[in-house]
């Protein structure tokens, strides 16, 4: 080996070595410059701790952003120091508070809605605070940190507090009434301990209503869904879910009316208070009398009756008639009173056009909403993700889903649309910014926001991390200052005024092992003009990590080769090798790389998605470590399901191997071949026959309420069984399913076809018979065949869900059938599948695994 070495051969295998050692360090210099390069996101220390959950952030004037955690604290980032400063809590009120007795005014449940807003217009920069129990808190601001004033604002009604704006010293509160109707209040904002000064019960509007020239309102419930509200120049906007946009003056939060306070809902209900039991009394006793001097029977005159009370009449009646019969007249009667309670209403007031009770719906004059400045623009045809308002353009901007562009809607066209109008209409279309081809914006209330200070919108798309900066200060030039991937599941976003410095809310999920999923936010900030390179820098750190590797095990090699002549000569004979049949390796490359490209690189993506939350509703790689995993450890079936499943594959490999086996070996024993050639045909015939449809006749022609199983029972007077619901028969059923089993018997009859006949007749000359010989002979020498079969079989039934999904049989679930409904279902799990299918794959890799190595060493003892 060694004389056909040369020493210019090892000449060259050193040179080769120390090129490739140069080209090692030049990739390693490059990767180890983009690795560093590659921007990373900071979590913000002292903040987000396991004990001090954070709930929401908020810009300050100055960009600094403010974090408000669970513990009632407030945090302040500091741009200048890049550090998080603690500023006060409100636990001390707390504690003073439950001191007191009143343990349920600040309690952490009501964090649930926990903000805080700058408030402009004062000399003093100043911030309100509110929660989820309807409280207010002034905070003013040193330029240092943050300090609570003693002039605040705790509700007793524990109203959810949905947003906040003001104009001059007036604050005006956004909240969710426990009736589960939106109220607007308003503040002195220098006097918050004074309490409410007036307040307004929102409504919506029906257009539907049949009345000319008026338009029918009804109060405002959770269910319309508001996510903000501002106010600019003494119009309130209120931004509804679904798109449209409500426009109230201010004048009517108060609804003045002649100089007085004025509600409609509240008018009508102590109009009725008052008026309703006297108009529902002698409606309801002359409904009565009536009926008593209309009845043949009745023995009572006139003169009794009409001094009789209500309950005395409704006794007499009794004694006639059923107490039905007295309730449909006392239901009757109660409409009559409503209806004419409702008309006394309308009539009293010149605006209003009638009023229903059961709904409280009242049929407002056009006229007089319009002199109250009040209108709806509705989304018209747009599908709108989310709606913002730039104080300073004065204009509305709100993401259309159905076409995947940003629009802008000016104030001055808002003020001048008139009642039900269309947003669609006015709006106009943002050509420079869209979602791009095949993607979509987020369809989460907080996936388009708006940094006031820098008058920028940021928009986050439906993976949840894509994030896209707008910049809005010139409108005839709206662009995209930044694109970029967050990383990780974004929450919410504010940046300081230069849009340098971008904070995020990040979520994070955690799987116990108990499989309880809990969601937390997270701070982290990061520069979005070097996250918008991160894609490029990171797939040239990619590129020369594997250069790095690669070149590294070829210098390896040479290095070994000018040390070793056996090293040297196998490269020389590779070299040789593939000069000789170099068409045919280029050619195998190209499959190779199809190979890779269709079926290694998803087989790898599914067991990288395993350890992400990545759903059909939001798209993204959001790492979950080993949360996936610990969900369906803990899933109330699964180790039902895997029970099922080793269940299934025993009874599998025993009737797919044995009932073939034996069925291939009589049919090597028939003499009469055409006989044979019959019986094959007929046991062929059944395996062309669809899947589908053979599960189906076994479903309800076999196993179905009338199937023949059923017939059967009921020729001997047994009632029918439902095979496959009830649990006791389920999974026997689907065993039985197929019988009688001898559909893979071509295999191994090819297989004993082969054998020598010398084989059979040496074996009849030691005295054997058939069925030893089958056993001794035809066995061993098909052992092959029945291996492959064995592999088939096992990888089949462990990948078969058809057989439990399709036929909806009970109490036989299976991993894989888990797996499919978590793909397909209506959450669309696609990270928890790919766990399921992780697991198969590596319980399916170890069996295979298993089965060649049984059977190298079976090669290597017959080599032997």
């Amino acid at each position: 080996m060694n004389a056909s070495i040369t020493k210019q051969d090892r000449k060259n295998a050193k040179n080769t070595c120390m090129i490739l050692a140069v080209l090692l360090a030049i990739c390693i210099v490059f990767a180890t410059i983009f690795g560093i390069a590659i921007p990373v996101s900071r979590q913000l220390s002292g903040v987000g701790a396991d004990n001090e959950e954070i709930k929401s952030q908020i810009n300050g004037k100055d960009g600094s952003d403010y974090f408000l955690l669970t513990d009632y604290s407030i945090y302040r980032f500091d741009a200048l120091t890049d550090e998080m400063i603690s500023t006060f809590s409100l636990s001390e009120i707390q504690n003073k508070l439950q001191e007191q007795g009143d343990f349920d005014r600040l309690v952490p449940g009501s964090l649930n809605q926990w903000g805080v807003k700058y408030v402009e217009g004062l000399e003093t920069d100043s911030y309100i605070v509110y929660d989820g129990n309807g409280n207010l808190f002034k905070l003013t601001d040193d330029g240092v940190q943050l300090h609570m004033t003693d002039d605040y604002y705790l509700s007793e009604k524990k109203d959810v507090v949905k947003g906040c704006d003001n104009l001059g010293g007036n604050m005006y509160v956004l909240t969710l009434t426990n009736s589960n109707h939106y109220y607007v209040r308003q503040f002195d904002f220098n006097n918050l301990s004074n309490g409410i000064q007036k307040a307004k019960m929102l409504w919506d509007l029906d257009l539907s209503g049949e009345m000319a020239g008026y338009t029918k309102i009804s109060p405002m419930s959770a269910s319309t869904g508001i996510f903000g509200f501002i106010i600019a120049e003494d119009v309130m906007y209120i931004f509804r879910d679904g798109g449209s946009i409500i426009k109230l003056g201010l004048d009517m939060v108060d609804c003045m009316v002649d100089g007085a306070p004025f509600d409609y809902f509240t008018t009508a209900d102590e109009y009725y208070s008052v008026h309703y039991q006297e108009v529902y009394d002698k409606t309801y006793a002359d409904y009565f009398r009536n009926l008593l001097l209309n009845l043949e029977e009745n023995t009572y005159t006139e003169e009794q009756l009409n001094a009789a009370t209500i309950d005395e009449l409704v006794s007499y009646y009794g004694e006639y008639k059923s107490s039905t019969t007295v309730n449909k007249a006392k239901t009757s009667a109660k409409k009559a009173a409503e209806q004419a309670a409702a008309d006394g209403f309308t009539a009293a007031n010149e605006w209003c056009g009638g009023y229903d009770r059961a709904t409280k719906s009242i049929f407002v004059s056009d006229t007089y909403m319009d002199k109250q400045q009040y209108s709806v623009i509705y989304s018209g045809e747009s599908a709108i993700n989310g709606i913002v308002y730039s104080k300073k353009n004065k204009t509305a901007y709100y993401t259309n889903a159905s076409d995947g562009y940003l629009y802008s809607v000016e104030k001055a066209d808002i003020d001048n649309a008139g009642v039900g109008s269309f947003l669609s209409d006015i709006a106009t279309r943002i050509d420079a910014v869209s979602c791009g081809k095949g993607r979509k914006f987020s369809s989460f209330g907080n996936g388009l926001g708006i940094n006031e200070f820098a008058n920028t919108l940021y928009l986050k798309f439906e993976n949840e991390r894509t994030i896209s900066i707008v910049d809005i200060n010139d409108k005839e030039n709206y662009h995209i200052q930044y694109t970029f991937e967050g990383g990780f599941d974004v929450y919410s976003l504010t940046g300081d005024k230069d849009n340098k410095v971008t904070h995020v809310l990040r979520q994070v999920s955690k799987v116990s092992l108990k499989g309880i999923t809990t969601t937390k936010l997270y701070s982290c900030t990061y520069n979005p003009a070097s996250f918008q390179q991160k894609g490029l820098i990171k797939t040239l750190f990619i590129l020369f990590l594997a250069l790095s590797v690669l070149t590294l095990a070829a210098t390896v090699w040479f290095y070994m080769a000018t040390k070793s002549d056996r090293t040297l000569y196998k490269a020389k004979s590779i070299q040789r090798d593939f000069k000789r049949n170099k068409w045919v390796y280029i050619s195998l490359i190209f499959f190779i790389v199809l190979l890779i490209m269709f079926c290694y690189y998803e087989a790898i993506g599914a067991i990288s998605m395993s350890f992400f939350d990545y759903t059909r509703e939001k798209p993204a790689w959001i790492w979950n470590n080993f949360g996936n995993y610990l969900r369906i450890v803990n899933q109330p079936d699964f180790f039902l399901s895997i029970k099922n499943m080793l269940f299934f594959l025993c009874s599998d490999l025993i009737l797919g191997i044995i009932p073939s086996l034996t069925f291939a070996f009589l049919l090597t024993i028939i003499r009469n071949k055409t006989l044979s050639n019959w019986v094959r045909s007929l046991m062929f015939i059944p395996g062309i026959i669809p899947g589908m449809a053979t599960m189906l006749i076994w479903r309800e022609g076999i196993y179905g309420t009338d199937g023949a199983f059923n017939q059967l029972l009921g020729l001997f007077g047994n009632e029918p069984i439902a095979w496959l619901d009830n649990i006791d028969y389920a999974r026997w059923s689907l065993i039985f399913m197929g019988f009688p089993f001898v559909g893979g018997y071509l295999i191994f009859y090819g297989g004993m076809m082969n054998i020598p006949s010398e084989y059979h007749e040496a074996g009849r000359l030691e005295g054997l018979g058939i069925v030893r010989q089958f056993i001794s002979i035809d066995i061993p020498l098909i052992a092959p065949q029945i291996k492959y079969v064995f592999i088939t079989i096992f990888i089949s039934s462990v990948q078969n869900y058809a057989r439990t999904y399709i036929l909806g049989s009970s109490g036989t679930v299976t991993p894989v059938e888990n797996m499919y409904r978590i793909m397909t279902g209506t959450q669309a799990d696609y990270g928890m599948a790919s766990a399921y299918a992780t697991i198969l794959f590596i319980f399916l890799f170890a069996a295979v695994a298993t089965n060649f190595k049984m059977q190298r060493k079976d090669t290597m003892g017959e080599d032997l």
